[in-house]
């Protein structure tokens, strides 16, 4: 992805009923296209602000514009964990997307019915159709690792791209996604921190158990987690990119992680291997995902072998 984003917020919504935003959408090169999206995201906004304000919480989508796909996914978000845009004036400057077929509007502030603020990314489609929302990133430090072997930009997009997705697939639930992302043979390894109930006069380094799991065993045990817990909210951090000196597909991104839910909270560091398969591949898997306490493990702590298993 190319080009500038800018986004101003000004005014606060206060109201504790549902408001309409005041939408601005520049897109210099196609005014056309701005117009629909503006249209179309002001009604979109609207309709979160009835359904955040509803006792059913249920999002009507009569006048908004948007795919099959992004209606499922904002569902399966608004369910478990409703919000509203936090402003009450917003202009955004329109990013076309990767492949010329729509565009984006990023650093959108959302707040939720816990009060925790978010950025999110909303996609269109050149008829100005909402297709897709997904969890920003923007806002961190990316800490991007030239020193053994340079990163060209357009990967750097598509991981950044990817670790946008990464987050939102684990705050929907969705472990359909969460698949896709990962090798057949991929290798994780978790860990949960444990506490007692008697806290000690003095401060005792906590408790960890650690597993490892195949890709099956980890979606069996996530199935579980995500049905047990209402909400599911991860947050991350800094974020280091490392791409590897001797196999140029492979990448480590290290990341801050906060897991939230609502059984279970930790704070961690998670560390993923993964792959381009080919120059033109956009959708890279993950071979290894592996939680740490401290940001110890990396892309020179994996033996990689040479040859390509998806």
């Amino acid at each position: 992805m190319t080009g500038i984003i800018m986004v101003t917020f000004l005014g606060n919504a206060l109201s504790q009923q549902p408001f309409r935003t005041a939408i601005k959408v520049n897109i210099k090169d196609d005014p056309a296209a701005a117009k629909k999206i503006q249209t179309n995201v002001s009604q979109f906004f609207y309709a979160i602000s009835r359904a955040f304000y509803s006792t059913n919480k249920k999002i009507t989508y009569a006048t908004v514009s948007i795919s099959p796909e992004a209606r499922k996914n904002l569902d399966t978000i608004f369910k478990s964990n409703s919000f509203r845009c936090k402003v009450d004036t917003l202009v955004c400057e329109g990013l076309m997307l990767a492949d010329g077929r729509g565009y984006e509007l990023r650093n959108i502030p959302i707040i939720d019915l816990k009060n925790a603020v978010h950025q999110i990314i909303l996609d269109f489609d050149n008829s100005g159709a909402v297709t897709d929302m997904l969890f920003s990133n923007d806002a961190l430090i990316y800490k991007i690792s030239n020193i053994t072997a340079q990163i060209d930009n357009d990967r750097l997009s598509i991981i950044k791209t990817f670790m946008e997705n990464f987050r939102t697939a684990y705050n929907r639930k969705d472990t359909s996604y969460l698949r896709l992302m990962f090798s057949n043979d991929a290798l994780i390894i978790t860990g949960k921190v444990l506490t007692s109930m008697n806290k000690p006069t003095f401060e005792l380094p906590p408790s960890i158990v650690y597993k490892v799991q195949t890709k099956e065993e980890y979606f069996k045990s996530l199935a579980m987690v995500f049905k047990r817990n209402e909400y599911i909210n991860i947050k991350f951090d800094s974020i280091m990119i490392v791409k590897h000196d001797t196999y140029n597909d492979y990448y480590g991104v290290s990341v801050k992680q906060f897991w939230n839910s609502s059984y279970y909270n930790d704070i961690g560091y998670v560390f993923l291997l993964i792959q381009f398969r080919n120059q033109t591949d956009v959708n890279p898997i993950i071979h290894l995902r592996a939680w740490q306490p401290v940001n110890r493990f990396g892309i020179y702590s994996v033996d990689i072998e040479p040859k390509d298993r998806y």
